[in-house]
């Protein structure tokens, strides 16, 4: 088994330092810097994020969803990547409404039936490709849309962008679980590592870790491992593993042809291991979904 990458030390991420400095006021409701009261959400709000891209994070995203329902949850899918949305494109549709309608104000009918497979679906919010990304405020009526529109859910689920820019900041504050993927890729490691220091401060038992595109588990179990002792050892605070999903040739073919939910098109490995991942984060996000947010 190859090695994974190194995570390096708190003290020489001078630029995620910045970073974090930079983000400090994010969230603040007005000039005085108090933070907007949190959206009162009726389910639990998973947000699947990842420190770069190219990770497979929204390929993620729908059979994560797909999975949840096929196991009978009523799901929302949101594709909150702002400025390079795809998962309309993964699926096929073709939706006459955006992700720019939650903060324009017009929530509703913007979901669409997506195939979840076995005959199952779940609603999904089409994000938008390019154009000027939203501002704070657009940001927050977006989020207190989908707390909303959650009342009509068991699970809300957005697929975040890549990075650490403040739209992903703020989703990954509103959540009740943060879903961090991350791949065997050095870059991946280190990336998906600032990430999750960025957010551990105000949810450190809020973050899990899904380790995709491993060649064996116990590749994906030792960047978990990294990153765990890293976050204990410079933040006090470890991700649990919510899964790990192998290589999986299948995967990378449905989602060129755009037939992740199509009959028989991922092999059976690959649909258990997402079925499995599925259960954990919906456990863990139902813990926290029950928990007081006391570390805010």
């Amino acid at each position: 088994m190859t090695r994974a990458a190194s995570i390096p030390p708190v003290d020489q991420a001078a630029r995620l330092r910045a970073l974090v400095s930079s983000l400090r006021t994010v969230g603040s409701a007005s000039p005085a810097g108090r933070e907007a009261p949190p959206p009162a959400w009726a389910c639990p709000f998973i947000v699947v994020a990842s420190g770069k891209g190219g990770v497979g994070k929204s390929c993620l995203s729908i059979l994560l969803a797909g999975a949840c329902a096929r196991a009978g949850e009523r799901v929302l899918l949101t594709d909150a990547d702002l400025g390079a949305a795809n998962l309309d494109v993964l699926l096929r549709l073709t939706p006459r409404r955006r992700i720019d309608a939650l903060w324009n104000g017009a929530d509703h009918a913007i979901a669409i039936p997506a195939p979840a497979g076995d005959g199952h679906t779940f609603g999904l919010i089409a994000g938008l490709s390019g154009g000027a990304s939203p501002g704070a405020d657009e940001r927050r009526r977006m989020i207190a849309s989908l707390a909303r529109l959650g009342a009509g859910a068991d699970l809300v689920f957005a697929d975040a962008g890549a990075g650490l820019g403040p739209g992903v900041i703020e989703l990954a504050h509103a959540a009740h679980l943060v879903v961090i993927v991350v791949t065997p890729d050095p870059a991946s490691i280190t990336d998906a590592y600032a990430l999750f220091k960025t957010i551990a401060p105000r949810a450190p038992d809020r973050i899990g870790v899904i380790v995709n595109q491993a060649r064996t588990d116990d590749e994906g179990v030792e960047i978990h491992r990294r990153m765990a002792l890293a976050g204990e050892r410079f933040v006090g605070a470890r991700p649990a593993l919510l899964g790990v999903m192998t290589e999986e040739p299948s995967i990378r073919h449905a989602a060129r042809t755009q037939s992740l939910a199509a009959p028989g098109a991922l092999e059976e490995g690959a649909r258990s291991r997402a079925l499995a991942c599925s259960a954990k984060v919906t456990r863990l996000a139902r813990l926290a979904f029950a928990a007081p947010r006391t570390s805010e």
